[in-house]
């Protein structure tokens, strides 16, 4: 049975991220904080199998670095925590999209493609809330988004954004960062409000949070983009 994958999107910074290769992965997660995400894949379309598109596609990760933590870097209290990319790309235009999670070694926990919404906007994507596909408390995590918009030429590349993520406890400090919509709890804050929104999209309250916390992640540019319906995984 499909099980439904959830939409949004935005973010920045930029480079073209090839995926991890496994062959070369250590038995230990590096001690050393991950390096930045690439939120939006800068520089040209060269080699590329999609279009260049008025407004690029954007992971929902800080563009600015946030104390502690670099560009596209976030935390999460959730065992489970939703993702959120702006797709400027329809169905119509592209062949598929995936999303990979893997661990800090670089080991894939989770692969999926999918089917692009008819129409651009930001979604939601989710591994499925099943135990081995929790994260861990204290440990980094790394995670992709691409699309392929054409399968007539092998030579080009699939379009790709990439984050990082860090499971933390849950406090009482964390829950109040999380009800006030602050970026510290940046994936937690971002899904919430979403979700909200989602289910109040004429609520000015939640606009104007919404606002703020993308303004806050330097992502402002998405603050008027859609928030689309799940999407159903190909697996």
């Amino acid at each position: 049975m499909k099980t439904k994958l959830t939409i949004a999107l935005t973010l920045a910074i930029a480079n073209f991220t090839l995926l991890p290769a496994f062959a070369q992965l250590s038995d230990k997660p590096p001690s050393a904080p991950p390096p930045r995400g690439n939120p939006t894949p800068g520089g040209t379309f060269s080699g590329i199998s999609c279009s260049k598109p008025p407004k690029p596609i954007n992971a929902l990760i800080p563009q600015k670095d946030l104390e502690p933590f670099l560009v596209g870097q976030g935390l999460t209290t959730s065992e489970h925590p939703t993702f959120w990319v702006y797709s400027p790309y329809s169905s119509e235009e592209t062949i598929t999209a995936k999303f990979s999670l893997h661990d800090r070694r670089g080991r894939a926990l989770y692969r999926t493609t999918f089917n692009l919404p008819k129409t651009a906007g930001i979604i939601r994507l989710q591994a499925p809330t099943e135990a081995k596909y929790a994260l861990e408390q204290e440990q980094f995590y790394h995670w992709y988004f691409s699309i392929q918009c054409t399968a007539s030429d092998a030579t080009l590349h699939d379009l790709i954004v990439d984050g990082w993520v860090k499971r933390v406890a849950v406090t009482p400090e964390t829950e109040a960062e999380v009800n006030a919509a602050q970026p510290e709890l940046w994936y937690d804050s971002l899904t919430r409000l979403a979700n909200l929104r989602l289910a109040s999209p004429q609520d000015e309250a939640l606009k104007q949070d919404w606002s703020k916390l993308l303004t806050s992640a330097g992502l402002e540019t998405l603050i008027e983009e859609p928030l689309l319906e799940p999407v159903a995984r190909n697996d």
